[in-house]
């Protein structure tokens, strides 16, 4: 078993599907975004890399802001059913 400070998951692959990880798409976007305005992750990952990247990044980060746009007006219409069942 790997220990990397406080992740005792790490390397492990079945103890990493019981403990998943959440990762916040717009902190994502925005730590990688700034990796990329400043050229390290070019170095890092080479150009085609680096773009790559924040295209994957960015597609998640809108596909993200669709999922909780369909669920709020989901519950925006259980809501109005409810209140309309009650009058």
């Amino acid at each position: 078993m790997v220990c990397i400070g406080n992740a005792t998951d790490v390397g492990d692959p079945k103890l990493a599907v019981k403990n998943p990880e959440i990762v916040d798409p717009d902190k994502l976007f925005g730590r990688v975004n700034g990796l990329y305005d400043s050229g390290r992750l070019q170095e890092a990952l080479g150009e085609q890399g680096a773009d790559d990247l924040l295209a994957h990044v960015n597609d998640h980060l809108v596909r993200h802001e669709v999922i909780l746009r369909n669920q709020l007006a989901k519950a925006k219409v259980r809501f109005v059913r409810l209140w309309c069942c009650w009058c």
